[in-house]
């Protein structure tokens, strides 16, 4: 019998392209806030990270104004901007060649519920996944966490993989003793000594030896 596949996937820079709408939202909420906008050579390095995390790092907000800077975000971004984002090329075709597997499909994202509720049902992809993990709302939730909880549902008997963009997911992954494969058409990057898989596009998580 052959074992179970659990399969993770990050969101943002993962399954869907989101930049143009986080940043579309994260400007409008840094100017209401009198910060300097996002220039576009820093816009990767805020898409992936918890959004209230940034605030403080990249715009040097205080505590307090960074909480009221995340709560503004995900009403502007649910609101205005989440239909911005496109299905990576090659992704549908991916989720319905794990399902037909029988892969048990997951997510685990810092997105909100609210958030990705709204995404997978703008897109129609919600069907494709046996568990939703999203961000806590006061960010005490780490991608780890999430990683943790699915293995719970789950046991030790399945085989785990997360797909992820960034550095925050391989570690989570690792934390979690999760494989990594790491896609690098997304917002992160990985360097030459990082040891697992990589993939240019979705397509060949088809191609990947699963058995």
């Amino acid at each position: 019998m052959k074992t179970e596949k659990v399969v993770v996937f990050d969101v943002d820079g993962t399954l869907f392209d989101t930049k143009p709408g986080i940043i579309k939202t994260l400007n409008e909420v840094l100017i209401f806030f009198g910060k300097t906008p996002i220039s576009s050579l820093d816009e990767d390095k805020w898409i992936g990270p918890p959004v209230r995390e940034s605030f403080k790092k990249y715009s040097k907000m205080n505590d307090e104004q960074a909480e009221k800077a995340t709560q503004l975000y995900r009403k502007i971004y649910v609101d205005k901007y989440i239909s911005d984002s496109t299905l990576y090329d090659g992704m549908a075709e991916v989720l319905e060649y794990f399902r037909k597997m029988n892969f048990l499909i997951c997510i685990a994202t810092m997105k909100t519920f609210e958030q990705i509720e709204r995404l997978l049902s703008l897109k129609n992809m919600a069907d494709f996944f046996n568990i939703v993990q999203t961000a806590s709302s006061d960010g005490s939730k780490t991608k780890a966490d999430m990683l943790g909880e699915i293995r719970k549902n789950y046991g030790e008997e399945s085989n785990y993989y997360m797909i992820g963009d960034t550095m925050g997911d391989f570690i989570a992954a690792e934390k979690s003793n999760y494989n990594f494969i790491a896609v690098l058409y997304g917002y992160g990057t990985f360097n030459n000594t990082n040891e697992f898989i990589k993939i240019d596009n979705p397509k060949q998580l088809i191609s990947l030896n699963w058995f």
